[in-house]
């Protein structure tokens, strides 16, 4: 994956591996910066937890905690940022990112 990716004011520079939000840097976890990225890139479609699970980490199986648990690191890394919310849980539909909370709709 090369170049950056954007949603809303969230700009993700892939060859940096750095995520900024409205300019300021976000620290943020190499695996959580993956997730980010695979979601920004399948937004606005909800991505299933089993297809980010074998996206991000390549194995096929139950590892549904690796995926909710790099979600969470995910959205703490975001919370100071105000975007805590960004990323929203669709029960038995997977994850999504939310236009709303990246400014994208009014």
């Amino acid at each position: 994956m090369n170049g950056e990716l954007e949603f809303g004011s969230l700009v993700l520079d892939w060859q940096l591996h750095e995520l900024r939000i409205g300019g300021q840097l976000v620290p943020i976890r190499p695996t959580a910066l993956r997730v980010l990225a695979y979601l920004m890139r399948q937004a606005p479609r909800p991505v299933r937890t089993q297809e980010l699970q074998e996206h991000i980490f390549g194995k096929k199986g139950n590892h549904s905690n690796a995926v909710w648990f790099q979600i969470h690191v995910l959205r703490r890394s975001l919370k100071p940022f105000g975007y805590g919310r960004l990323v929203v849980t669709l029960p038995r539909r997977g994850y999504v990112l939310s236009p709303t909370v990246a400014g994208l709709t009014t």
